[in-house]
């Protein structure tokens, strides 16, 4: 006898192909471990993808409506017609770069996929991507500058001594104790 029911394929994994770059529909927590379950969803921006004890995680930025045109400190804008297609975005939106949180990428409150569809709304493109790599480096560099400053001061303290006794201080006594 024929097994009549159809199976269908297993869906594709879509964290296995998030880079940075990505823009994903998600409840951006506001903290790691308590994602909010009646938030609506924002555009979340993939920052960075790595691995951490054995665990992939994200480092992703909250999109907000854009209020202004200027480009300030860690903010990534997308204004432009054709980035906003490809990032399968609607309406200009800025990404808050020093609003990111490290989560972890299988974690399903963060990451709410609907009738089987994956969060990913699409990708940056053009001057919107040039522009998150030059806040990428620049958080790279704070980064590796502060592992060196750890390094440093870890180094200096595995090294110091022991305070030396100033010779300018009289020697103390110790009282004898008298017998009776």
């Amino acid at each position: 006898m024929l097994d009549q029911t159809r199976s269908r394929p297993p869906a594709p994994d879509w964290s296995a192909a998030l880079s940075h770059g990505t823009v994903l529909s998600c409840r951006f927590p506001l903290s790691p471990d308590r994602p909010e379950p009646d938030a609506p969803p924002l555009p979340c921006l993939v920052l960075d993808i790595e691995t951490l004890g054995g665990r992939r995680v994200a480092l992703i930025a909250p999109g907000v409506p854009r209020p202004d045109t200027r480009q300030r400190g860690y903010a990534i804008d997308i204004a432009d017609g054709a980035e906003l297609v490809r990032a399968g975005l609607w309406h200009p939106i800025r990404f808050l770069a020093d609003k990111r949180l490290l989560i972890s990428v299988g974690n399903t409150g963060i990451f709410p996929a609907r009738h089987g569809t994956a969060p990913v709304l699409g990708r940056l493109s053009g001057a919107s991507f040039e522009r998150m790599n030059a806040v990428r480096a620049r958080l790279h560099a704070e980064r590796d500058i502060a592992a060196e400053r750890r390094r440093d001061r870890d180094t200096a303290r595995r090294h110091r001594t022991a305070p030396a006794i100033p010779h300018h201080l009289p020697a103390r006594s110790i009282p004898s104790q008298r017998s009776a």
